[in-house]
Protein backbone atom coordinates (compact mmCIF):
# COMPACT_ATOMS: atom_id res chain seq x y z
CA UNK A 1 0.00 0.00 0.00
CA UNK A 2 1.08 3.22 -0.37
CA UNK A 3 -0.50 6.76 0.08
CA UNK A 4 0.55 10.32 -0.10
CA UNK A 5 -1.00 13.66 0.28
CA UNK A 6 -0.03 17.08 0.66
CA UNK A 7 -2.13 19.55 3.54
CA UNK A 8 -2.98 23.36 2.31
CA UNK A 9 0.33 24.60 3.22
CA UNK A 10 2.10 21.82 0.59
CA UNK A 11 3.77 19.84 3.22
CA UNK A 12 3.55 16.02 2.52
CA UNK A 13 2.47 13.11 4.17
CA UNK A 14 2.88 9.58 2.94
CA UNK A 15 2.70 6.50 3.99
CA UNK A 16 4.30 3.45 2.74
CA UNK A 17 3.50 -0.45 3.86
CA UNK A 18 4.09 -4.14 3.16
CA UNK A 19 2.43 -6.79 5.23
CA UNK A 20 0.48 -9.79 5.17
CA UNK A 21 -3.02 -9.99 5.99
CA UNK A 22 -5.63 -12.43 6.23
CA UNK A 23 -9.79 -11.55 5.52
CA UNK A 24 -12.34 -13.85 6.46
CA UNK A 25 -15.99 -12.90 6.73
CA UNK A 26 -15.46 -11.50 10.13
CA UNK A 27 -12.28 -10.81 10.99
CA UNK A 28 -9.20 -9.07 8.88
CA UNK A 29 -5.81 -9.52 10.48
CA UNK A 30 -2.34 -7.87 9.46
CA UNK A 31 1.13 -8.31 10.43
CA UNK A 32 3.56 -5.93 9.55
CA UNK A 33 6.85 -6.67 7.47
CA UNK A 34 7.58 -3.36 6.82
CA UNK A 35 6.50 0.24 7.06
CA UNK A 36 8.14 3.68 6.36
CA UNK A 37 6.03 7.19 6.98
CA UNK A 38 7.12 10.77 5.94
CA UNK A 39 5.41 13.10 7.67
CA UNK A 40 6.40 16.65 6.86
CA UNK A 41 2.70 18.07 8.40
CA UNK A 42 3.92 17.97 11.96
CA UNK A 43 7.64 17.82 11.57
CA UNK A 44 8.33 14.43 11.99
CA UNK A 45 10.39 13.14 9.31
CA UNK A 46 10.59 9.47 7.92
CA UNK A 47 10.08 6.95 10.23
CA UNK A 48 10.89 3.06 9.65
CA UNK A 49 8.44 0.27 10.99
CA UNK A 50 9.84 -3.48 11.06
CA UNK A 51 8.33 -4.49 13.91
CA UNK A 52 6.23 -7.22 12.97
CA UNK A 53 3.44 -6.02 15.13
CA UNK A 54 0.13 -7.34 14.26
CA UNK A 55 -3.42 -6.35 14.46
CA UNK A 56 -6.94 -7.62 13.79
CA UNK A 57 -10.23 -5.90 13.29
CA UNK A 58 -13.78 -6.43 12.58
CA UNK A 59 -15.19 -7.13 8.81
CA UNK A 60 -19.04 -6.23 7.81
CA UNK A 61 -20.23 -7.84 5.22
CA UNK A 62 -23.71 -6.86 3.78
CA UNK A 63 -25.13 -6.92 0.14
CA UNK A 64 -21.51 -6.99 -1.85
CA UNK A 65 -19.88 -4.52 0.45
CA UNK A 66 -17.16 -5.31 3.03
CA UNK A 67 -16.26 -2.77 5.81
CA UNK A 68 -12.98 -2.55 7.73
CA UNK A 69 -10.50 -0.72 9.68
CA UNK A 70 -7.12 -1.45 8.91
CA UNK A 71 -5.51 -2.03 12.41
CA UNK A 72 -2.05 -0.91 12.31
CA UNK A 73 -0.55 2.72 12.51
CA UNK A 74 -4.00 4.52 12.39
CA UNK A 75 -4.22 3.23 8.63
CA UNK A 76 -7.70 4.20 7.20
CA UNK A 77 -10.86 2.83 7.00
CA UNK A 78 -11.60 1.27 4.05
CA UNK A 79 -15.04 -0.50 1.84
CA UNK A 80 -14.95 -2.84 -1.48
CA UNK A 81 -17.73 -2.30 -2.91
CA UNK A 82 -17.89 -3.95 -6.49
CA UNK A 83 -14.93 -2.76 -8.58
CA UNK A 84 -14.47 -0.06 -6.68
CA UNK A 85 -12.63 1.06 -2.84
CA UNK A 86 -12.40 3.29 -1.03
CA UNK A 87 -9.94 4.23 2.04
CA UNK A 88 -10.77 6.71 4.26
CA UNK A 89 -8.49 8.59 7.25
CA UNK A 90 -11.27 11.05 9.21
CA UNK A 91 -10.14 14.53 8.61
CA UNK A 92 -6.96 13.94 6.82
CA UNK A 93 -8.21 12.22 2.97
CA UNK A 94 -10.73 10.13 1.09
CA UNK A 95 -9.02 8.04 -1.69
CA UNK A 96 -10.98 6.10 -4.16
CA UNK A 97 -10.39 3.54 -6.49
CA UNK A 98 -11.70 1.92 -9.47
CA UNK A 99 -11.05 -1.68 -11.22
CA UNK A 100 -10.37 -0.86 -15.09
CA UNK A 101 -11.65 -3.86 -17.06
Amino acid sequence: MYIYWKDKNGKIFSISSVSNYKLTPTDYTEKNIYYMQNDEITGQGVNYDFSGESGSSPVKVANGRIEFKLPLFNEPFVVFEGNKFTATRQGEFIDYWEKVQ
